[in-house]
Parts: C-alpha cells; structure tokens; sequence
C-alpha cells in the first residue's frame, strides 16, 4: 500500500507535498495506476548544471535555481548527478517514523533490483565496478500514472546484497534526515 503526501500539514504538523488535484483523483479512485522511479548516483559527480540562486549575485531569471511558488525548494542532495535505474526495479519499499522530541522524520528504504548481467555486483567487469560502494545517494519516487514523486532520498546504508542464486540485488538506504549518518 503507498501512502500520498497531500497539501496539509498531518498530524505531528509536518508539511507535506504539493499535489495536483488530478494526483488526488487518481490516489482516490476505484483503480490506480501505480507508477515508480529509482535514480542513483554511484560515482557522486556534481552536476555542473545545478546551481543555486545567490542574492546580488545571479541574474534574475537566469540559470541559476530559486526555490519554486511549490514550496519546494531545491535542497543539497539535488547538486548529484543521477542516473535512472527504474527499468531494473523488481521491488521497493520505504518507511518512516518520526524521532521525538525533535520531530526529525527518519526513513528508510528497501529495494530490489535485478542484476541477471553482475552490473551491482562488486569486484565484477560491471562498469559501475569502482562505485559499489556504502553511502550512495539514491531516490525512491512512487505515484500514479505518468506522475511520481519523491518518497525517498538518502544513501545506501552498506554493499548490495548479491543473490547469485536468483540474479537479484538487494539494497537497503537512510534517509538524509536520519541523525546516524
């Protein structure tokens, strides 16, 4: 079951995503179709095209990034090149809980992918080879139809997990958020 973030605040007050209202239509509807993303970014190279708005500095209406009327501003982690690993998705999971009394919410995610061709697994002639490493960001996005958003951003919490057996690769993530990073 995927749980939306809507407009209002829930019931520890934490803001939630902005969504369309064709997003709500599809989240409360009879059928719903479910949608998905996964982007990594195993080497950790920057992404020379984000940069971000800096007062008496950037040109307004030029390149640089401002927070959009969304509410939803561009945060560190977006500075990473990422590259979109949906097609390989088998399966994904992510939860989260909030920390008291700082009312930091942590989560955590699940994922499988499958690795029938060794491209996850470390000390292989996968191209990635020299980036299998812990501490890889990574964005888990769910929605409905061609709209997804993000349920998850963090980095992998240790090594993929190699099933030789079944040819799948299982990796599990923190949250930025969480304080044991």
């Amino acid at each position: 079951m995927f749980q939306f973030l809507g407009v209002k605040l829930d019931s520890w007050g934490v803001k939630m995503q902005i969504v369309s209202t064709a997003f709500n239509a599809l989240a409360d509807g009879d059928v719903r179709p479910l949608s998905y993303g996964l982007s990594i970014s195993f080497d950790k190279q920057f992404d020379s095209a984000v940069t971000f708005f800096t007062l008496n500095q950037s040109t307004l209406n030029g390149s640089d990034i401002l927070s959009t009327t969304q509410d939803n501003p561009i945060q560190a982690w977006d500075y990473y090149e990422y590259l979109d690993y949906t097609e390989r998705v088998i399966y994904q999971s992510v939860s989260r809980e909030l920390e008291f009394p700082y009312s930091v919410v942590s989560s955590i995610a699940d994922f499988q992918l499958n690795n029938y061709d060794q491209y996850f697994t470390p000390r292989s002639t996968s191209p990635i080879n020299s980036y299998i490493l812990p501490k890889r960001p990574v964005r888990l996005l769910q929605g409905f139809a061609s709209t997804v958003l993000p349920q998850f951003v963090g980095l992998t919490s240790g090594m993929p997990e190699i099933s030789k057996t079944d040819g799948n690769c299982n990796v599990y993530g923190y949250g930025f958020l969480n304080m044991d990073l």
